[in-house]
This record gives structure tokens, sequence and C-alpha cells, in this order.
């Protein structure tokens, strides 16, 4: 129950994000899909398939913002070490992190 208390109390904060280290099987996923249920907020994950690229997490990322920005919902992006194809998209997920947008997601 602390942990879930924690998960929301991060996640409910303007730009709040949480990294959960732990064995595999402790539970960190389901914790923080209740904590997002808590808050009201909508879950999101990276489905991988075969055909899954770099420019992949930027579409995403683009209907992300949208739901985010334009439709004022509050979104749980939720992103494991397995969902990580390339390199590549950790640097996104550190602009994001670090400023709260990733430069050029939209072109002008």
């Amino acid at each position: 129950m602390k942990h879930v208390c924690r998960i929301s109390r991060i996640v409910s904060n303007p730009s709040g994000h949480a990294l959960l280290v732990g064995v595999g099987g402790s539970g960190k996923q389901s914790l923080s899909r209740l904590a997002a249920h808590i808050c009201g907020y909508s879950t999101v994950t990276i489905v991988i398939s075969g055909s899954y690229s770099v420019g992949g997490p930027l579409c995403g990322a683009r209907k992300l913002y949208k739901r985010s920005g334009l439709k004022g919902e509050g979104i749980l992006f939720l992103f494991t070490d397995s969902q990580i194809v390339d390199e590549r998209m950790l640097v996104y997920v550190n602009d994001l992190l670090s400023s709260g947008e990733i430069p050029d997601l939209f072109p002008q």
C-alpha cells in the first residue's frame, strides 16, 4: 500500500515521473497501473512489433502529446527495459523527462 501511495503522489504532480527499479515480477507495472487508475489517468505502453523502428516512438509521442495537451487527458507512460529496440529511443525519453518536450516532434 505504501508503494501505491508513493507512486500516486509522484505521478499526480505536474511533470511527475519515477524510475521504478526491482527484480522482475515484483509488481512494478501493476502498482503503476493501479496508481494511474487512482489518479484518473490512462496508461499507455509501447507495443513492439516486427516492423517497429526508431520512428515509431515519435509517431506515438505525437499522439500522446495531442491527447494530453489538446484534450487535457492525464496519461501515465509506462516504459520497460524490454521495449528498448534501439538506443536512440533513450534520447527521446531523456529529452521528454528533462525538458518535457521532444525537439522537432512536430514539423513546422
